[in-house]
């Protein structure tokens, strides 16, 4: 009896055994299932943080574009890029773009980090500049979409080898004008439409052509009217009505008090026209109000315009360029190579020369400025080469605030560049749209460089285009380039050509 089995007893530690087991898989799949409800619950309280983080970042960037906006309405010009700055745990960037004169792209960054991830959001927006628009008479262009790293010629044009000396492109026409050399050609101001669709087609079409007598110098459209600085001794601002394609006679101008002036360079803004000549000797007995080489004109009527003022510069005014308060002018000045000259009537300082306020800029070298432009806080001075050997600097990119400010004339500068050009060679135009300056060059080897504008370095090794013909001006509208030359075609339109830069 002691061998016999109890199979009952066994029985019952068997099930003892079993329950154990049970009552653990059970506390496992109790566990399991509350640590997955915690990671859940986890899980959603970092996704709910993630989100009022992030709304809360765009409504950062948003705050930031929307007082940019603001701004642009109040001071157009005075809204620029606002380096980083820390909000609690983020960090906000506002950039500003100027694309045009009329145009800017205001782009904001907010970022943080949340343990090991960096997030960020960006908002982007354009801002336009409207009252800045019409003070240049809608000659504001919409800006460039092609990246420009391999220029090419498209179209030339040749107005019988006399020369052209300036263009103006706006709104799908060009403006040419020419000092009729030799003088048995007859015409010195030329109109054309383009149409350009490369490579299918593109064209330039004569609209118009005249002969206002002397020869002309330079040229500003606005609204319908083309303002020209003419060579005549009596005459040297005169008007065109674009309307009819007519000279309005009794809207042309002599300076005032001078014998020997001939209309340099021109410049509309605000319905003011703004005039420069060479310089205009005065000796005794002149007076300090006579042979002034910069004048201004109001021409509300463009038809009457009225002499409003002018400043004796005592030196070349080889270009011009206006915006705000502000008339800056490229000069033959060693000392001053751009002069700034205040144009509010309001200010104390209203035309006041340069030497006596101290707005300006003194370059390096005694080479003359030749060609100016302004967009943003900005100013691009070009110059020319008059020493040998051309060692100088011949672009230079200054603050504009800072050659304003009356502090000091080295003061301002941002960067400056030798471009290369030879003896004798200068900078005759210079554009900028967005990062990239296009800039005209009088030079034997090359006619247009395409540079970027915080290195003032070629933007590509394909950024230089060569052209037969000496540059006289520059000009752009979209995506195209426009060229005055010296001789044989003496327009040239130059694009962003499709293929990729080869050097």
């Amino acid at each position: 009896m002691k061998n016999k089995i109890n199979f009952k007893k066994m029985k019952s530690k068997s099930d003892k055994g079993f329950a154990t087991i049970e009552i653990v898989m059970a506390f496992a799949v109790l566990i399991l299932c509350i640590s997955a409800v915690a990671m859940v619950t986890f899980g959603n309280q970092t996704l709910t943080i993630d989100s009022e983080t992030n709304n809360e970042a765009i409504s950062k960037a948003q705050a930031l574009i929307e007082k940019a906006r603001a701004d642009s309405r109040e001071d157009y010009v005075s809204v620029n890029t606002i380096p980083s700055t820390v909000e609690d745990i983020y960090t906000k960037f506002l950039e500003i773009t100027d694309l045009t004169q009329c145009n800017k792209q205001a782009k904001s960054t907010v970022s943080w980090t949340t343990g090991s991830r960096n997030l960020s959001t960006t908002l982007s927006t354009f801002l336009s500049d409207i009252p800045g628009a019409l003070a240049l008479g809608g000659d504001c262009d919409s800006g460039i979409t092609a990246d420009y790293d391999n220029p090419g010629g498209l179209v030339s044009e040749s107005i019988g080898g006399q020369g052209a000396t300036a263009l103006d492109a706006v709104n799908n026409r060009l403006y040419v004008t020419s000092n009729k050399f030799p003088p048995s050609h007859n015409k010195d101001f030329f109109v054309y439409d383009f149409s350009f669709s490369p490579p299918s087609s593109s064209s330039l079409s004569l609209v118009a052509e005249l002969d206002l007598n002397e020869g002309l110098n330079d040229v500003d459209v606005a609204d319908n009217y083309a303002y020209v600085a003419s060579d005549s001794l009596t005459g040297e601002l005169q008007v065109i009505d674009l309307t009819t394609m007519t000279q309005i006679p009794g809207a042309t101008r002599q300076l005032p008090e001078t014998n020997t002036a001939k209309g340099r360079r021109i410049f509309f803004y605000d319905n003011k026209i703004y005039i420069g000549t060479d310089y205009l000797s005065c000796p005794p007995p002149c007076t300090p109000t006579q042979n002034s080489e910069f004048h201004i004109y109001d021409v509300s009527t463009p038809s009457d315009p009225n002499w409003e003022g002018s400043v004796n510069i005592n030196h070349n005014v080889n270009d011009i360029f206006v915006s705000g308060d502000f008339a800056y002018l490229a000069t033959s000045d060693n000392n001053h190579e751009l002069m700034v000259i205040n144009i509010n009537p309001s200010s104390p300082d209203y035309l006041e020369h340069p030497d006596d306020t101290g707005f300006g800029y003194n370059a390096s070298g005694n080479n003359d400025g030749s060609s100016i432009y302004a967009l943003g806080n900005k100013i691009y001075l070009g110059r020319k080469q008059n020493n040998n050997p051309s060692s100088a600097h011949d672009l230079f990119v200054l603050n504009k605030d800072s050659v304003q400010d009356g502090a000091s004339t080295t003061d301002g500068l941002v960067i400056s560049r030798d471009l290369g050009i030879s003896n004798n060679s200068l900078v005759t135009g210079i554009v900028v749209r967005s990062n990239l300056a296009f800039v005209g060059l009088d030079n034997p080897t090359i006619g247009v460089l395409v540079l970027n504008i915080n290195t003032l370095l070629p933007y590509s090794s394909c950024a230089g285009y060569n052209f037969p013909e000496n540059s006289t001006g520059i000009d752009m509208s979209g995506n195209f380039i426009f060229t005055s030359n010296r001789s044989n075609d003496e327009i040239q339109v130059i694009y962003d050509q499709p293929s990729a830069c080869t050097p």
